[in-house]
C-alpha cells in the first residue's frame, strides 16, 4: 500500500483505485501507524515473558556457576581458576543486563516485572544454600530471602499446616526495593492496555 504509485498496472485497470480512500497518503500514513502501534502492544507483552526468562536464566547461571565452583575446589584446582574467571566475567556481563532491565522497568508504560522465575524442567533445590548474585539486589533493588519453618518455633500462626510436622518447609520470599515498587505503581497506573 505504502508503494502503491510505483505499479503502472494499477493504472490501467476499469477503475482507478488510485482515487480510493485506503489509496491517499493520509489514510496509508495513519494505517502504518495504527499497525506499528499494535504490533508495539504486542512486542511489550512478548517483552514482558522475556526479561523474566532471561533473569531466571541468569539466576540459574549463576547457581551453576556457583555449584561447579564449588564441586571442584579441591578435586580440580586449575578447572576452579578458570571457571571462576568466567564467572566474574559472566557477572559483570548480568550485571549490565540488569542496569538495562532495571532501567526498562523505569519506563512510562513498563508493565513486566523484574521477578526472575522458575524453569519446569529445573531442581528448585539446586539453589538451596546457594547466596544470589550481587547484582540482583545491587541493580534490580530484588533480594531473595528465605525462611525456614522448624519444629517448635513460634511461627505457627503463619505456619501452613503439613502432616509430617518434622518436615522442614522452606518458603522463599522476594522483597523489591521500596522505590522501584513506587516508580512501577506510577507507571503501571498510566499505561492504557486498550
Amino acid at each position: 500500500m505504502i508503494s502503491l504509485a510505483e505499479f503502472d498496472i494499477l493504472r490501467d485497470t476499469r477503475q482507478d483505485i488510485r482515487l480510493l480512500p485506503w489509496t491517499q497518503p493520509a489514510c496509508r500514513e495513519a494505517m502504518v501507524l495504527h499497525f506499528g502501534i499494535k504490533r508495539a502492544k504486542e512486542e511489550v507483552r512478548r517483552l514482558n515473558v522475556e526479561i523474566t526468562r532471561l533473569l531466571t536464566y541468569l539466576i540459574d547461571e549463576h547457581i551453576d556457576y556457583y555449584r561447579a565452583i564449588a564441586a571442584n575446589i579441591i578435586v580440580n584446582p586449575p578447572l576452579t581458576t578458570e571457571l571462576q574467571r568466567r564467572w566474574r566475567h559472566a557477572s559483570h556481563i548480568s550485571a549490565a543486563i540488569c542496569r538495562r532491565i532495571s532501567q526498562t522497568s523505569r519506563l512510562v508504560g513498563f508493565s513486566g516485572t523484574v521477578f526472575p522465575g522458575q524453569r519446569e524442567d529445573r531442581d528448585p533445590t539446586l539453589s538451596d544454600g546457594i547466596p544470589p548474585p550481587y547484582w540482583l539486589a545491587m541493580e534490580l533493588g530484588v533480594v531473595l530471602m528465605e525462611v525456614k519453618y522448624n519444629e517448635g518455633a513460634d511461627l505457627d500462626a503463619s505456619r501452613p499446616t503439613e502432616e509430617d510436622d518434622d518436615l522442614d518447609l522452606v518458603v522463599r520470599e522476594l522483597e523489591v526495593d521500596e522505590d522501584n515498587i513506587v516508580q512501577l505503581m506510577d507507571h503501571l497506573s498510566t499505561f492504557d492496555d486498550s
